[in-house]
């Protein structure tokens, strides 16, 4: 299982750990892998490689930099390491949606079959193309009441 957040002791109100931690609005990794995707996106492959190449640099012990031949490639490799990198931190979704990309979560785990029915139960199998308006959150009742000028303007399929 996941345990990335194990709680910060200096933050424990007795001798329980109670799984707190300080909140982290931006990393510096994250904005290390933003500047890489958008280098990537700018054809500036060298640029981004060397962001790229910095982070796992700080990460990997006895890294050697890699060289990426096209901007296809880099951002292939940006997006791998977001995965690896954010994982667990509730960027995946907004991810999919930036890169106009569904996704299908599969009912068993192929990889680790006790965790089928642990993990996911309800809803075990989903697909969601690129387009599914789920993507898309809904603007909140509150906003649509508070804002006269939303009035018919909420998110397809809500």
């Amino acid at each position: 299982m996941l345990n990335k957040f194990p709680g910060n002791p200096a933050l424990r109100t007795n001798t329980t750990n109670n799984i707190v931690n300080m909140s982290k609005m931006l990393r510096l990794s994250e904005l290390y892998l933003i500047a890489a995707e958008a280098d990537a996106h700018l054809n500036n492959v060298a640029e981004g490689s060397q962001y790229l190449n910095d982070l796992r640099k700080a990460r990997i012990t006895d890294y050697q930099a890699s060289t990426y031949t096209s901007a296809s490639v880099l951002l292939s490799a940006v997006l791998t390491e977001r995965r690896k990198e954010l994982i667990g931190e509730g960027l995946r979704m907004s991810d999919l949606r930036r890169l106009g990309q569904g996704f299908t979560r599969y009912a068993s785990h192929d990889e680790n079959h006790a965790l089928d029915n642990v993990v996911v139960v309800t809803g075990a199998a989903m697909t969601y193309a690129a387009n599914d308006y789920r993507l898309t959150w809904p603007i909140p009742k509150d906003e649509m009441d508070a804002n006269p000028n939303l009035k018919g303007q909420q998110n397809p399929g809500y």
